[in-house]
């Protein structure tokens, strides 16, 4: 199975009906970045053996590793809660080559350019979410890069 399709089936099984519909119309709308690497100069999110993950694959992991803790948090699946976590970690990296997807290399800034872009679309999100769910979710998003 594919990582996306992985990524999919986390989301579906996770996430509340309206939460996992609202990352399928939103995924639906942004660049395909899937298959581009996590890194594009091979500097960062090496592998043990050192390869490079494609995004597909990185946002899996983080996936995996959220729906297997969130519980120590308080987090329940199917519940808003849920959806801020896996929505922010699922839509972290979107803007990461650029508003189209046709940078060459990622870009520094693109986790601030994701959460603007979630930012620009938040009456949507609080169709979903309470403005601290919402808060919790964008900063989540915004400050992700760097140390």
């Amino acid at each position: 199975m594919e990582y996306k399709e992985r990524i999919i089936e986390l989301l579906k099984s996770s996430m509340t009906e309206r939460g996992f519909k609202l990352w399928k119309g939103i995924d639906s709308m942004l660049p395909d970045t899937w298959g581009k690497p996590t890194s594009s100069t091979g500097k960062y999110h090496k592998k043990l053996n050192g390869e490079i993950p494609n995004q597909d694959e990185h946002v899996y992991q983080l996936l995996y590793s959220a729906s297997k803790i969130m519980r120590l948090f308080g987090y329940k699946k199917k519940t808003p809660d849920a959806d801020k976590l896996l929505m922010a970690i699922a839509l972290h990296d979107t803007m990461k080559y650029g508003e189209f997807g046709s940078r060459k290399h990622s870009d520094n800034e693109h986790d601030k350019n994701s959460a603007d872009m979630v930012n620009s679309n938040k009456e949507t999100f609080l169709s979903l979410f309470t403005e601290k769910q919402f808060q919790v979710m964008e900063e989540a998003m915004r400050f992700h890069s760097g140390q």
